[in-house]
């Protein structure tokens, strides 16, 4: 791994060339309306939180006669950067275009503590816009990553509904993106911790010192010299509670009630969270959201670049053609221009890299199947272990040594920073001695899979607590096995947030969520599973002792066992149609 500028680059450079630089490209290619108006000076304002902290707000206002709909920004890295050229392309196209730094960063007052305080502040501000002479009491919101967590937590936590959203590769709780059933997503979490530490980002990390692992995980922030207090939080609260909550949606869905634009990728570190708010928003948001909305997955990661890991998705999938929707989104119910010409949900195909249209998400003509784990009890060798739909019979068990002094090293994948994300060969990863394979016969037919992927493992441990970590792969004709989806789940939390420890050496069932993915398996690939215990630096490597996560200094070796006959099958579940 290398040093990074990680904020500019991941943030500010990717909203601004990915929308705003292109704005000009797609008004002629594409017959998006272009920009009108020429603007007023640009002001900065500060603008009062119900607790008197002032935030710093720059207004972008058209040169015409008023009032606008506002489009709103708010921003963790800095309102001047990228913000700047994307908001008066907007401003040019007659909007009101306001962009905020958040409490405790850059010019805005407030101690920085984030995601934390984004609900109230964001409420705040979208009532202050329509407080606003030049405003039209119509408000929209705009941004992806943390700018998409700010316009959920405005949405929710305001009483009068905003008129549209567009959060994009984001999500709604961010427990969920620090943790992943229970382990500590280290790669996001200090990483983006080092970068955003102060006041100002740090834009350039150097990726080493987080491959240099040393115990205990509370003391990580002392490699690179900083102090992270958030950080130190993160790693205190490993579980949802009272501490995660202000930053959740959890509770509020109701008041979402506007048509919300969602926009994620497979490869991308939300793409989890992304299908999840889907199906919170269907489930509990207004009438109007839940009808008008819409969701798109591309093949992306975090910088929506179309080629990943040396695969190229094809210029279908280049979000500059794409990204117009945004533009268009804002027209038709900010506006009242035009109409959005979109399915329900669109999804990105993998495999034959081509656009399908659904229903719903997951597809309602999709089937669950189940694929299962077998073996002669040497699946940590390439060859005995076997993927199928049989069910297995009497079988014996595979074992392996997860050593805390070896950990497997993370390849690929849905995670951040995206220059490491996509689907990557990790073919050489099932020579290890501490990853299990199972592979499937040669396919003769395509297989199609889309829609939610989990997996269901039956293993027993020498320690009270160990990580179950899977991962889905497509093997081509060539032999490279290529990441389609994964994910781990700690032991200690599969029953909820209540530790509930290993008995030595007793066969445990636990599920891992792999999210999903639309994919075709090619007639001649193979579908492969790898099982290990670990995937660092993407996730903090478990201690296997029952000492609190943070401070353990000791870390044990593990004896594991997984099973797969009659009476404990493991297994996947497929979404296939």
């Amino acid at each position: 791994m290398r040093r990074l500028p990680l904020v500019r680059w991941a943030f500010a450079l990717g909203i601004l060339l990915i929308v705003g630089g292109c704005a000009a490209i797609l008004s002629q290619a594409y017959g998006v309306r272009p920009g009108e108006y020429d603007l007023q000076d640009v002001r900065t304002v500060m603008a009062s939180m119900r607790d008197g902290v002032r935030l710093a707000t720059d207004l972008y206002l058209p040169k015409t006669e008023g009032p606008f709909p506002a489009i709103l920004i708010r921003t963790p890295y800095g309102k001047g950067s990228g913000q700047s050229v994307l908001a008066k392309i907007y401003a040019k196209r007659g909007y009101a275009v306001v962009v905020q730094d958040v409490r405790g960063r850059y010019d805005s007052e407030g101690e920085w503590d984030p995601f934390r305080n984004e609900g109230p502040d964001g409420a705040d501000t979208v009532d202050w816009v329509r407080r606003q002479k030049w405003n039209n009491d119509v408000v929209g919101l705009f941004g992806m990553s943390y700018f998409g967590f700010t316009q959920w937590q405005a949405a929710s936590y305001s009483e009068k509904s905003v008129q549209a959203l567009t959060p994009t590769v984001t999500g709604s709780r961010i427990y969920d993106i620090i943790y992943r059933q229970g382990a500590l997503s280290y790669l996001t979490a200090m990483g983006w911790g080092v970068a955003n530490a102060g006041h100002r980002s740090n834009e350039n990390i150097d990726f080493e010192r987080l491959m240099n692992w040393e115990p205990p995980l509370m003391n990580a922030e002392q490699r690179f010299g900083r102090s992270i207090p958030f950080f130190k939080n993160w790693i205190k609260h490993d579980t949802f509670d009272a501490y995660w909550r202000p930053a959740s949606s959890e509770g509020r869905w109701e008041n979402v009630n506007a048509p919300v634009l969602m926009v994620g990728g497979w490869y991308d570190l939300f793409a989890g969270s992304m299908l999840a708010d889907w199906k919170e928003l269907n489930a509990n948001g207004g009438r109007l959201a839940r009808r008008e909305s819409r969701l798109i997955m591309g093949p992306w990661a975090h910088s929506f670049n179309h080629k990943l890991q040396g695969v190229n998705f094809g210029s279908d999938a280049d979000f500059l053609s794409f990204s117009k929707i945004y533009l268009e989104w804002f027209d038709a119910y900010l506006m009242g221009q035009g109409k959005v010409d979109l399915p329900r949900v669109r999804v990105f195909t993998t495999g034959i890299n081509e656009w399908r249209n659904l229903g719903d998400w997951p597809p309602p003509n999709a089937r669950v199947e189940r694929w299962y784990l077998h073996s002669g009890g040497q699946a940590q060798r390439i060859g005995d272990g076997d993927l199928g739909r049989t069910k297995p019979g009497t079988e014996i068990s595979d074992q392996f040594v997860h050593d805390p002094a070896q950990l497997v090293p993370t390849l690929g994948g849905a995670l951040y920073p995206p220059i490491f994300a996509g689907p990557a060969d990790v073919a050489k990863q099932g020579r290890r001695e501490d990853v299990l394979v199972y592979t499937s016969k040669t396919f003769t037919e395509e297989l199609e899979i889309t829609g939610p992927i989990r997996a269901k493992i039956w293993f027993s441990a020498s320690t009270p607590d160990v990580d179950i970590a899977v991962s889905l792969l497509d093997v081509d004709d060539d032999g490279a096995a290529r990441i389609l989806v994964d994910g781990i789940a700690r032991a200690r939390y599969r029953n909820g947030d209540r530790p509930a420890w290993l008995e030595p050496g007793k066969p445990t069932e636990i599920e891992v969520d792999l999210w999903g993915i639309s994919h075709i398996v090619k007639k001649g690939h193979q579908l492969r599973v790898h099982v290990a215990a670990s995937n660092f630096p993407r996730f903090a490597p478990n201690p296997c002792t029952a000492d609190e996560v943070g401070a353990a200094r000791q870390y044990e070796k593990a004896r594991i066992k997984i099973f797969h006959d009659d009476e404990r099958p493991s297994l996947l579940l497929l979404s296939v149609r």
